[in-house]
């Protein structure tokens, strides 16, 4: 699997440098943060790169070339930087794009003189797309380890919609008769391409406790193809009147929560054969996240949650925070409620935007820490705080809606979803979306060294690599 990552407003940037034009083909570059997972390859955008008139040495209705000069200046640029670099062209003619024989026979070239710019273990990352009047796609890229070109199956473009576009010709997996069984009743609420979606989708839940394996369960009898839980606890006597799916022997046992999640899940959707729960350690929870459609975050501390939106912007990956929270005054009921919140990269605000949560608990103040605390927001820091699974219920099926409006593009995701227990005497609506633009001055979400930037974790070859020499490249 190859994909290409982009937010939406580079996607219009690209479009509108692609599409200047349709009496002519259009050439643009995209430098990239490479994101490689096992066999698996994601080129996160971080820049679009025009052509200027005079980076062009031929231009016409059938074909397009760019000076030498100008590619090597980019070359460079993804030496120094350790970026891929993504060629884009159009055939301005008419929708379905495809590559040409002419195209077929350049692009290897061009792959064999890049492919030695970095040694091994650090190979060079380069594709080239090519883009019909309506933006559908054909792409491939050369694969290093396996010495041949492959094609590069999808664009995600990150923004609102959110939008996987799969390439021309591309053989899209269907429903199969027994999905079609299980499933017949959320297609009739969603339609046969919604139930495709979620099939495809791959959603990380993190934090397998009462809010997590809510959401969790929810998801995998829904219909979504690939489960990640992370959590790095084990279950307790007290997880056993919230925790859902658990059996009584793994509460026994202090089972990790992860597997003991997946294991009720799997015992729930004995029906969905095609269903892929993965338990994933703590140390290997960054790598497999940003492999992630979603991000839900059901964590209880503060550090987790900074973790988390960092991984989002760092890989343009939607991620969905919820929490709840019930106040109590000696054994009654005094408040209580949930909040969720959608940190779409580039459009939405991200978790540092939020006045109440720019500072991390690691920089807070004596008496902010104290009151975090004192609410259970502290990572190592033990404090029971009253859990019910009703309110758990309703906040978990209120993340699953959001998910689900997301990967299917049905309706627009809300940005920010309070739930109040409390208001539910006063009249006020039980759930109700609230605005929360982002900040143009918000330090991870504002810079391009964050957003698409790649975990430094990931990409430390970019520093380490020993700079090669440029092939002598033509286009």
């Amino acid at each position: 699997m190859i994909e290409v990552r982009i937010l939406a407003n580079d996607w219009a940037q690209l479009e509108a440098v692609l599409l200047s034009r349709r009496d002519v083909e259009t050439k643009a570059f995209m430098l990239a943060q490479p994101v490689e997972h096992g066999a698996e390859l994601a080129l996160v955008v971080s820049e679009i790169v025009s052509v200027p008139e005079i980076g062009y040495a031929h231009r016409s209705g059938a074909r397009v070339t760019t000076e030498a000069d100008f590619v090597r200046g980019l070359l460079e640029r993804c030496l120094d930087e350790g970026l891929a670099l993504i060629e884009a062209h159009t055939h301005p003619w008419g929708p379905d794009a495809r590559f040409s024989s002419i195209d077929l026979a350049n692009d290897p070239r061009k792959f064999a003189a890049t492919a030695s710019i970095l040694p091994p273990p650090f190979p060079f990352r380069h594709a080239s797309l090519v883009f019909g009047n309506d933006m559908g796609f054909d792409g491939h890229a050369y694969d290093p380890h396996a010495q041949r070109i492959v094609p590069v199956d999808r664009i995600k473009i990150v923004g609102k919609p959110y939008r996987v576009l799969a390439r021309t010709g591309a053989d899209l997996p269907g429903l199969s008769t027994a999905q079609a069984r299980v499933f017949d009743r959320q297609i009739r609420g969603f339609g046969e391409d919604g139930q495709v979606a979620l099939g495809g989708a791959t959603v990380g839940v993190v934090g397998c406790g009462g809010l997590g394996s809510h959401v969790a369960q929810q998801l995998a009898l829904l219909g979504v193809g690939r489960l990640v839980l992370v959590d790095p606890d084990r279950l307790e006597e007290s997880n056993a009147n919230r925790v859902v799916g658990v059996s009584s022997e793994a509460v026994g046992r202090k089972q990790a929560k992860v597997h003991a999640v997946a294991d009720g899940i799997r015992r729930a959707c004995v029906a969905q054969p095609r269903l892929h729960v993965l338990a994933v350690p703590a140390k290997r929870a960054a790598q497999e996240l940003l492999w992630c459609d979603v991000i839900v975050g059901a964590v209880d501390c503060d550090e987790a949650r900074d973790t988390l939106n960092v991984i989002s912007l760092a890989g343009l990956v939607p991620y969905i925070d919820a929490g709840v929270g019930l106040r109590a005054d000696k054994g009654r009921f005094a408040d209580g409620g949930g909040q969720i919140r959608l940190h779409l990269p580039g459009t939405t605000a991200c978790r540092a935007c939020y006045a109440d949560t720019s500072t991390s608990v690691r920089q807070a103040t004596p008496a902010q820490r104290v009151r975090a605390q004192a609410s259970g927001y502290v990572l190592g820091e033990e404090v029971k705080t009253p859990q019910v699974v009703f309110l758990n219920g309703v906040v978990a099926s209120s993340v699953v809606w959001e998910t689900v409006k997301l990967l299917t593009g049905m309706l627009p995701p809300a940005s920010y979803v309070y739930y109040s227990m409390h208001d539910v005497e006063s009249g006020a609506p039980l759930l109700f979306p609230v605005d929360r633009p982002r900040r143009d001055d918000c330090f991870f979400c504002s810079t391009r060294e964050t957003l698409g930037g790649g975990l430094p974790a990931l990409h430390a070859f970019a520093g380490d690599a020993t700079p090669g020499a440029l092939p002598a490249y033509e286009d």
